[in-house]
């Protein structure tokens, strides 16, 4: 085994920064060990070449051009290493200075965003009670229902018992385009729900009794109480009669 001599190298601290990463890009995990590599390769290049003098293998002169290939390599990153830290250095001053912008402005108007924040909030605040007003008189205001709707629910509909109709003519043609069932009496108008009134002519048909009170109460057992007085009302018109030979009540055109 040879003797062998340690060779002192004395680098920049940026330049041993950058050889350290290039020391490891090459994977080597330490920059001894690739510089250890790169003279090898050389010795062992020049040892192979027989023209080459003697004094060429000396420590020091191996020295010193393995310190300028070393800086030849290192300069490009180098530079870029400048580079980067002029830019680093332009980031922060422009981070600083907006800073300083941020911080006057902070301090000429320091509440405005939390006024606006309790506008915001007492503005949605009275919205919301006077929505919550509106929905309560609303809900407390009577629904006002259509005729057709009322005609539905009470069955029987007498323009004698309702004197509030203003115009009874437009009333009861609009109901009846609705579907009511409308007679005219002398005494004045009736409207009947029309499913009522098919179930009360079916009725009728079936009650074999002459007398006009007892068959409007057998109506009325039926079909409720509407149904009972447009018996005893039809049945005084003459617009329903008995039918002997049918043995029930018909209704008269």
């Amino acid at each position: 085994m040879s003797e062998e001599v340690i060779l002192k190298i004395r680098l920049p601290k940026d330049k041993y920064e950058a050889l350290k990463n290039i020391a490891r890009s090459q994977g080597y995990e330490l920059p001894t060990y690739y510089l250890r590599s790169l003279i090898d390769r050389v010795v062992e290049g020049k040892a192979s070449l027989q023209s080459m003098p003697a004094p060429s293998l000396d420590p020091e002169y191996l020295a010193r051009k393995l310190e300028r290939a070393i800086t030849d390599i290192l300069n490009p990153y180098t530079a870029k290493i400048d580079e980067i830290n002029r830019r680093l250095a332009e980031i922060i001053e422009l981070l600083e200075s907006r800073q300083a912008v941020e911080g006057r402005t902070e301090q000429e108007a320091p509440v405005q965003p939390q006024q606006r924040l309790w506008e915001q909030r007492r503005e949605y605040q009275a919205y919301q009670r006077a929505g919550m007003q509106q929905a309560r008189r609303q809900a407390e205001r009577p629904q006002r229902r259509s005729a057709i709707s009322r005609l539905r629910e009470e069955g029987v509909f007498l323009e004698e018992e309702n004197p509030w109709v203003k115009n009874p003519e437009r009333f009861f043609q609009s109901l009846e385009r609705e579907g009511a069932v409308v007679l005219k009496l002398p005494e004045g108008r009736i409207a009947v729900d029309r499913d009522l009134w098919e179930e009360f002519v079916k009725r009728i048909g079936e009650i074999a009794v002459r007398d006009t009170e007892q068959a409007a109460i057998l109506v009325e057992s039926s079909l409720g109480e509407p149904a009972g007085k447009l018996f005893r009302k039809l049945a005084l018109s003459g617009k329903i009669a008995y039918d002997e030979d049918r043995q029930g009540w018909i209704v008269l055109a």
